[in-house]
Parts: C-alpha cells; structure tokens; sequence
C-alpha cells in the first residue's frame, strides 16, 4: 500500500473518506449501512504535536447517527500486530479526541464503534492509506534539528535514548556532522542533568537517559552555531506513570 502525506486545511473533510459505508448490527439485529466523514485538525502531523481526531457518522439517509455506547479511533505503526485506541467523546453530531503520537512512521488508522447492548467493537470506518507521523522538529540558527526518543513512550525508571538529526535548513537538508552537542533535561521535579552526545552516524546524535518521574520533562539540545554562536533546541518530553506499562 502506498504511504501519503495528509496534506488537510485544519478539518478539512477527507473525500477518499465521505463515500465509506460499513455494514453496523442494531439492537434489534438489523444491519446498517454507516458512512463516516473523518477529520483531523493537523495538515501535517509530527511526534509530539497534539492532534484532534473527529469523526462523524451518518447513515444511509445521510442523518447524523449518535446512538453509539462507545466510539473511538485505534492505531498501529504499519508491521505492527498491536492496536492503540483514542477514546472519542460526542459533542453535537461528531465524536473526537485528542492525542500526541510518540513515534514517527506510517500509521494503520480505523475508527470503531460500539453500539449499546454490544460486547464488542465493530469497524466503522479504515483510512485507505498510511497516515504518516513525521519527527518533532525546531529550527535554529539556519539548521533544522529532528527529535525522537527510543522508546517512543517513556515510563518513568526507564533510561530512553535522546536522538537528534541536525541539518541544513534548505531543501538539501544536508547532514551537519562533528558538532559537539549536548542535551540538557529537567524532569518534573525541577531536576536537571546534561548529557554529552555521541555523533552515531552523519548528523545523527544520541545520548541516554534514566527519567525517574512521570509528568513532563523538558529537553534542550545545545550546540554551536556558525562562528561558534550557541544554539537550541527545546522539546518537551511526556512521561508515563509505570502504571501504565502495557495498557
């Protein structure tokens, strides 16, 4: 399958979407032809930027259908067997829900339903193409500077590796190799601790680090600039409660 930018004005109706029909059981065990009309409030979506998810069915006489228990959107990274789910709430005659993915790539989207008296979720509606999650990224300086960390979802007690990709702010988007570069965090706490980065490949560097508390945790990534001006980056960094691990 082919792998596309969403490129929307915010919620922006997608047409592949409006002409989608589902079959979906009613409580009296009649089935019903659903369409929904899926839209996003991001024209261009990167890790760590929050994004509302809506959707709004209707049947096949093009009425609003707002009857559901339960509706929500669920994703996978494209290769991945395991589904993560947005609650989505209703408000008038459209269910939604905000989030922030975590790690870039191309993403497997549906939104399912569940109607009152059901025991499960049934597929209201499946995005024909990836939808694709792109780096959190800053300019600084005349460089763009990626971010990701590794895992995508940190939990607290977790060491994560700190990755950035530092480059030419043109469409080239050449490689800046040989910085000395360094990370600066502080946690929820107001703690703070530096980290020397290790260029692992051209332009790419990495440097690790324990986050021993849930909340937020800011990230600066300093570096020198041309005729040695320092430069940064500034991120902030979600943290999961191990609570959460696995749900």
């Amino acid at each position: 399958m082919k792998s596309i930018h969403l490129f929307l004005t915010p919620f922006l109706l997608l047409s592949l979407t409006a002409c989608n029909e589902n079959p979906v059981s009613h409580d009296d065990g009649e089935e019903d032809e659903v369409s929904v009309a899926f839209q996003m409030s991001e024209d261009d979506i990167h890790t760590l930027d929050q994004v509302t998810f809506s959707a709004a069915v209707s049947s096949h006489h093009g009425d609003p259908v707002t009857d559901f228990e339960e509706v929500g959107m669920q994703y996978r990274l494209e290769g991945s067997n395991e589904w993560s789910d947005l609650v989505m709430t209703l408000s008038g005659t459209e269910y939604s829900g905000t989030m922030l993915f975590l790690s870039s790539g191309h993403y497997d989207v549906r939104v399912m339903g569940r109607h009152h008296g059901h025991d499960h979720m049934e597929t209201l509606h499946e995005l024909g193409e990836h939808l694709e999650v792109g780096r959190a990224h800053e300019d600084a300086g005349g460089f763009t500077i990626e971010y990701e960390n590794f895992p995508g979802e940190i939990h607290e007690g977790e060491t994560a590796a700190i990755q950035f990709w530092i480059m030419e702010d043109s469409e080239a988007r050449t490689p800046i190799t040989g910085i000395q570069a360094e990370i600066h965090i502080e946690d929820p706490s107001g703690a703070e601790e530096s980290h020397n980065a290790v260029e692992s490949e051209a332009g790419v560097y990495t440097a690790n680090h324990t986050f021993l508390l849930d909340g937020e945790a800011h990230l600066a990534i300093h570096f020198p600039g041309t005729g040695g001006i320092e430069l940064d980056a500034e991120f902030h960094i979600p943290i999961s409660s191990s609570d959460s691990h696995g749900h």
